[in-house]
């Protein structure tokens, strides 16, 4: 607290209310007031006196007693200046309080839409759990349903067709130059073209039907209640057909081609693993037999004679023989257009694509010679 004599308080000391300073204020206000009254007084006692003729005594006396009142004023002015101190001290506090305030309640302003009340905590809440299952439920590269979701929708699937004595299909789909793609331009190119296969899937697939990327260059297609096998074959061709058509990436383009197996619900299987077990064997079937597309049930040892089972054999060997036979040639055909690249890099996108565009097979050792001899023409070499 303030003295009389115009000491200020400690550190230590709890600072005075506001309200408690104001009053000081005024009462210090009004002592000098009064303090000024009477040395005005005393002044005016001594002109009289003086003008009267009384003693220089008598004058000096109310001379004296004046330089008290004065001395009564300057400790007053001393003490409303310490006050004065105190007074703007918590005046500056006050306003940093209102500041913080201020700022406290423009950020809750923003908030106050999410924390309005507790359901709306609660919807938050919700929706930040969904979000976090919808992205373990859908594969990181191309967006659409992995695995997990996949096989979940395909049990849902077969409990739908037993009550509702539906038809359900399964097709599995490999993309059987993807590697090369991959290889030649890059993962960021393979990427790429999974995702725009993905779209492209998307784009034939019904509200009911369900997609995934299985895993590599490998898709799953889920058709309910497909109403039939021609149905089921001519939404299998359609689809082939789309994923088929060249695929533009920059200044490539890029041409991918596919083997679909087909396993229909529940002659080709009951339960889901094996339904994608069986599609999955369709598949290879068609890969080895550049079919494109293959059916399970076309497959099947019961369905194939003694010669036919043989074939299936002899194909298996056949097949393995012509992917190292391909692995030969294709790095020799790899290595010709890296030296044609160095002679022409200008062009070197057109024969990269042309490299990768390639129909690669049996014949390809036959079809070698010609095509050395058309692109070193072409390159004027």
């Amino acid at each position: 607290m303030i003295s009389n004599h115009g000491s200020s308080r400690t550190p230590a000391e709890k600072k005075p209310p506001l309200e408690k300073v104001l009053r000081k204020t005024r009462k210090i206000k009004k002592k000098m007031e009064s303090y000024a009254t009477e040395l005005l007084t005393a002044n005016e006692t001594v002109k009289q006196r003086i003008v009267a003729g009384r003693s220089l005594l008598e004058a000096k006396k109310v001379l004296a007693r004046s330089e008290g009142f004065e001395d009564k004023i300057q400790g007053c002015a001393d003490e409303l200046h310490e006050v004065n101190n105190v007074l703007a001290q918590e005046i500056d506090e006050r306003h940093t309080v209102n500041r913080k305030l201020i700022n406290t309640l423009q950020l809750l302003s923003t908030t106050k839409d999410i924390f309005s009340a507790p359901k709306d905590i609660l919807t938050i809440a919700h929706e930040v759990v969904e979000e976090a299952k919808k992205r373990t439920l859908l594969d990181f590269a191309t967006g659409i349903p992995n695995r997990e979701l996949f096989n979940n929708r395909l049990e849902q699937g077969i409990a739908i067709a037993q009550r509702g004595d539906w038809d359900l299909a399964l097709l599995f789909i490999d993309l059987d130059r993807f590697k090369f793609i991959n290889d030649t331009f890059g993962h960021p190119v393979g990427d790429r073209v999974l995702q725009m296969v993905a779209r492209r899937l998307s784009e034939q697939a019904r509200t009911e039907d369900t997609i995934c990327r299985y895993g590599g260059d490998e898709f799953l297609y889920l058709l309910l209640n497909p109403k039939g096998r021609k149905n089921i074959q001519r939404i299998a061709h359609r689809i082939f057909d789309h994923i088929s058509q060249p695929l533009i990436i920059d200044d490539l383009a890029l041409s991918i081609k596919l083997s679909i197996g087909i396993a229909v619900y529940p002659e080709c299987g009951e339960t889901g693993a094996k339904l994608i077990s069986n599609a999955d064997i369709a598949m290879y079937q068609a890969k080895k037999t550049k079919a494109g597309i293959v059916s399970y049930d076309e497959c099947t040892n019961e369905n194939l004679s003694g010669s036919q089972k043989k074939e299936m054999v002899t194909a298996e060997i056949d097949m393995e023989k012509e992917r190292k036979l391909f692995e030969k040639f294709y790095m020799e055909y790899r290595g010709f257009y890296k030296w044609l690249f160095d002679r022409d890099k200008k062009n070197h996108h057109r024969y990269q694509a042309e490299l990768t565009n390639r129909e690669f097979d049996s014949w390809l050792a036959a079809a070698f010679d010609s095509e050395y001899g058309l692109i070193m023409t072409e390159a004027g070499i």
